[in-house]
């Protein structure tokens, strides 16, 4: 009986973390040096990312079914200066933790970045 209890209990978390569609809030990821990344996702589907504490880029996103897809405000832009596309799916490992996963991405330094990258949610947003 414990067993099927146990089961029933880790069946139920993943079931959670499978779930989870909500990524407004801000996530970060500690690197070394000191560094210290976030990428904040607003209710309003905008985005805006720092490195130590200094704005990195902006943007706007949209987020369905574990796929997120995106066009910064400035950084990633083709040869006419139009944004460059990139599309990832989310995929939330635990409580607050998330990888991304590339689907597609223009944009060579951002590909290189995101894909595989793991953050922690520190802040949900409760206002746009």
């Amino acid at each position: 009986m414990k067993i099927l209890l146990l089961l029933a209990m880790l069946f139920s978390g993943f079931t959670y973390y499978a779930t989870d569609d909500d990524i407004t809030g801000i996530w970060q990821i500690r690197l070394p040096n000191n560094i210290t990344g976030t990428i904040h996702y607003r209710k309003d589907s905008t985005f805006v990312t720092t490195v130590n504490k200094k704005i990195f880029t902006s943007g706007k996103y949209t987020y369905n079914d574990n796929t997120i897809t995106f066009v910064e405000d400035s950084g990633c832009q083709d040869k006419n200066a139009a944004p460059l596309k990139g599309a990832y799916t989310i995929n939330f490992f635990a409580p607050d933790s998330i990888q991304f996963e590339l689907i597609y991405d223009s944009c060579r330094g951002r590909r290189r970045d995101l894909n595989h990258l793991k953050l922690g949610r520190v802040e949900k947003s409760t206002a746009k």
